[in-house]
């Protein structure tokens, strides 16, 4: 993963759910502008979100959603 090393049980971990839930984060980010995304957890689950961070940042479609929905809300804030 981008050059360096990672256990695969958890890269595996981090695959399925980024397989499994992708489309419901980027229609919730549509559906509500502002929104930011916060990836955590703790132990296991935290190396989890880390992996799934990493690979969020190279799946274009998601961040390009993540993205539109930070400019929406700074533009919210500009005019409040």
């Amino acid at each position: 993963l981008q050059g360096g090393r990672v256990h695969g049980g958890l890269l595996g971990a981090a695959t399925v759910l980024l397989e499994a839930e992708t489309e419901r984060l980027r229609t919730t980010l549509a559906e509500r502008p502002g929104y930011r995304l916060v990836l955590m957890g703790h132990s296991v689950g935290g190396s989890i979100a880390a992996l799934l961070g990493l690979l969020l940042q190279g799946n274009e479609a998601f961040m390009s959603a993540l993205r539109a929905s930070a400019s929406q809300q700074d533009q919210g804030q500009a005019a409040g």
